[in-house]
This record gives C-alpha cells, structure tokens and sequence, in this order.
C-alpha cells in the first residue's frame, strides 16, 4: 500500500449497525489508522436504533473483529467514532443536520466520504440528506454504495439517476469488493507485465476458460434478500462479469483508472446475447457438507416453501472479438457445493495427443494456467512432465506460485485497500455506471429465460458439485469441469 496520510476526513457510515459495518468498514478503517494513514478522522455511524455512544461502541464488538488491534490505537480510534440515532424515512431532518455540522465543526472536517451500507429502497431519502442538509466542506465529497447494483437494468438506472442528482460521476464508488482481492488485481500484472503469458492469451492457444466461485456455504442469514435475488444477480452480475472482463480485455493505453474500465466496458459489449441451452440453473437439496447434515434451500429459515430461486448457475458465454473467437468461457457459481474457493482456469489447447498418444482413443493432459482468487491466493501452470523409469509415459505436473508463502500472511483486506483507494480518489477498482448498465444488458435476458425455464427443483444434493447438467454442459463439447480440492 502507498503510504500517503488522509486527514480531516469525516466518513459516515448509513446503516451503522449492520454487518458490513462492524465486519468489515470498523475493522478496515481501524487498519488505516493504526496505520498512519488516517489522521485526524471523524467515523460517524447513523441507523435507527436508540443508542447512546458508549452502548453503539460495545454492540460493534471491536475487539472480536479485530483481535489484534493495539490497545493505546483502539481507544483512541474510539474516540473518532460517533452514533446519530436517525430514520431516514422520518422528516425530522433539522436536528440531524445541526448534529452532523457540530461534529464537522469540532473536528474541523474538510473531506467527506459517505458509505450507503443500507437498502437500495432508502438511498433516496440518504441521498436527499446528503444533498440538502449536510453542508459541503472544502474538500473532497464522495460515495460509495455496495451491490446489488440493482436488481434488474431499470432499477439499475433509476440508482443511478437518484446518486447522479448529488454527485459527479467520479465520485461514485460502486463497491465491489472481489476487486479489492490481491489474486484479481494480480490479473493485469499477470497479463500485461509478462510477455510469457501474454503472448498465449488469446483464441490461437487457448481452448477455453474455466472462472468458478464454489461456495459450501448455504444462505444463512441472507435468506429474505437471497429468495429475491438467486445466483445469477447475486454472483454473476457483478463479481464474475468483472473478472471475466478482466481476464479478456486488451492491452489498456495506460494503467490509468479510464484507459482501464474502458477496455472492461468493450469486452462486456462484446458478449454474445446467451442461447437457452447454454444455461443451467440449480438449486440444492438436503445434503451432507463437512461430514453435517444440512437442509434443503427450501427448509432454510424464511425461505419460501415453494420457492423457484435458483442457488446454482452454470453457463457458456461467447465474446465476439478477433482474441477470443471460438473460445468458450464457462462460468459456474453455486451455494452448499462440495468446496468453497474462486478459480479462474485457463485451458491451452492440447498438443499431448499429436507427438506422445499411440492409443486409439486419446486422453488429453491440457496445460492449464491456473488463477486461485481464494482461499489459497496464488497461479500455477500445470504442465506435463515425464515419470522417471522406462519408456516415456507423462504426469501433469505444476509450478506453483503462493502468495502467502511468498507475501506473508498478513496481507491487505480488499475492504482496507478499497477504502484507502477511493480516499486517494483511484477509481480503477470501481465499476462504472456505464459498465454496470452493460452487465445489465447482457445478464436481463437471461434472467427472461431462467423465468421461462423449467425447474425440477430440488436437483442437486447439497456437498456435491451441481446439477448433473451442468457436467453435460461441457461434455457436449468434449470438455469437463476442473473440479478441485481446497488445501486445508
């Protein structure tokens, strides 16, 4: 991380006593100023309940997110935090703004940071104080606001409109924080500052990609959001459609945040409009994961007893350029699957057949380069090597780079350097609105056949990999999923 100070700064959290909040934005900002790298802050968490500052304080539970904060640093990080007890759907806004002005006052605030880790269904009424009641001080203002962005293209836009109203383009921060994690912005490193790698990206040497987020994992606590939403909202839309856009782009004129979301912008309107049969959905059954009994989606708590919500995507997609002509991308994402890890594989075409098959009926080893975003952060080329003794018969092998065995194991949290970026005002990790409206354009039809589709639902059990479907999916095309073990 650059080491450079922010100070002055006022960052208000909306939704002040939510997860997000205590899990990952206190944490994050509590690293920053243990850090230096913030002085002289003021954290000003607002939410409904009637809590005085000392009761906000103990229900975050700082020390059992951040069990290695100092103590001298955690009481005087303290003393930056502050609770207003407000209902943005009430119109009592007077007295919220003279308490906000105080506190801008007294700590002598000069940059404003708003964090909306609330609803999408109250942005208006936060984005309406923001505008109206809250004076602007001399710096810098900017927001962030954390999927879903939207839950379909039109209520993309009408998000958009409503943050448009107060503020610029460039000060809009749409918090992804998959593009905070050190493997995906390993991508463009990986790509463009090693000409080994790059000189093979493209349709002459590879066969086809594999990018899989596998999550054990059921809905949990999530379940009232997740029955409106499903797999393909909550995974594709956004971490997986930004990935692959990663993964596909061409060269950038610069690193510059621009020069770099357009190039993602191009690959997502090069997407070929999704057919109905290179699409499977899924949703689990009851199951074993981790040796425990789990239940069905639909037994989940809340959850609706007839509910048709897919936890389980899988699909071919197709871009139309000249790198990726011919190249299949498959994508799968999933809740209670056998293994819980992000992967991004990328197949070469196969030459083991040609000089060193004399059976019949060929088994290929492909060369796969292999991309671990998590859990166990780290790229391998897996390559075909001779066994020792007679003759000549091949193992895949690999050459593995780990990123905590080379890094260390106290790495930036994608929440900390995400926060820290859009302070410094590097929009390069941060969607776009016209990126976002993109992915809605592509991923909205097939939310049209995912409706129109028939569901035999339950039809995978939970602890496996998916639906049997999904595995003819590939087969159809002579391919199979790589399917992993995740290093405990």
């Amino acid at each position: 991380m650059i080491k450079k100070q922010i100070a002055n700064t006022l960052v208000m959290i909306f939704g002040g006593t939510g997860n997000l909040t205590k899990r990952k934005l206190i944490p994050a900002l509590y690293y920053l100023f243990e850090k230096k790298i913030l002085k002289d802050i003021l954290i000003v968490c607002v939410a409904r309940q009637p809590l005085n500052k000392e009761q906000f304080i103990d229900a975050l539970k700082i020390q059992e997110f951040i069990p290695d904060a100092i103590e001298e640093e955690l009481n005087s990080f303290k003393r930056s935090i502050h609770y207003l007890s407000f209902d943005l759907t009430s119109e009592k806004h007077e007295d919220f703004a003279k308490a906000i002005s105080r506190l801008k006052e007294q700590h002598k605030t000069e940059n404003e940071l708003f964090y909306l880790a609330i609803p999408p269904s109250v942005f208006k009424p936060a984005i309406d104080v923001i505008g109206s009641k809250i004076p602007k001080g001399k710096g810098w203002r900017r927001i962030i606001f954390e999927k879903p962005f939207g839950h379909d293209l039109a209520s993309a836009r009408a998000i958009d409109e409503e943050i448009g109203n107060a503020f610029q383009e460039e000060d809009i921060y749409r918090m992804d924080h998959y593009l905070g994690k050190e493997l995906v912005q390993n991508i463009l490193v990986l790509r463009f500052a090693n000409s080994i790698f790059e000189q093979v990206w493209n349709s002459k040497f590879i066969d086809h990609v594999q990018i899989i987020i596998a999550e054990k994992t059921g809905v949990g606590t999530r379940s009232g959001f997740y029955d409106n939403t499903g797999a393909l909202r909550d995974m594709v839309q956004n971490h997986i459609l930004q990935i692959l856009s990663l993964i596909a782009m061409e060269q950038p004129k610069s690193m510059g945040a621009e020069d770099i979301r357009d190039e993602k912008m191009k690959v997502i309107k090069s997407l070929v409009p999704l057919k109905a049969d290179e699409l499977v959905i899924g949703q689990y059954d009851s199951g074993i994961v981790d040796g425990r009994e789990v239940p069905s989606y639909r037994e989940e708590l809340n959850v609706n007893k007839n509910s048709e919500t897919e936890t389980y995507v899988a699909l071919k997609s197709h871009i139309n350029n000249e790198r990726w002509k011919g190249v299949p991308f498959y994508i799968r994402t999933g809740k209670r699957l056998k293994e819980h890890y992000a992967d991004v594989n990328l197949v070469l075409k196969d030459v083991y057949c040609k000089s060193f098959s004399q059976e019949k009926v060929c088994l290929p080893l492909p060369n796969i380069l292999n991309i671990r975003i998590q859990p166990d952060e780290g790229i391998a080329i897996h390559f075909n090597a001779k066994t020792p003794g007679y003759g000549v018969k091949l193992r895949t092998v690999a050459m593995d780079f780990c990123h905590k065995c080379e890094f260390g194991f106290n790495t930036i949290e994608a929440y900390e350097k995400l926060l820290f970026e859009v302070m410094l005002g590097d929009n390069t990790s941060f969607a776009r609105r016209d990126n976002i409206e993109a992915n809605w354009e592509y991923i909205d039809p097939i939310l049209d056949i995912i409706k129109n589709k028939k569901k035999n639902f339950p039809n995978y059990k939970a602890g496996s990999f998916g639906p049997e479907e999904a595995n003819r999916l590939l087969l159809k095309d002579g391919r199979s999923w790589i399917e992993k073990k995740v290093k405990t």
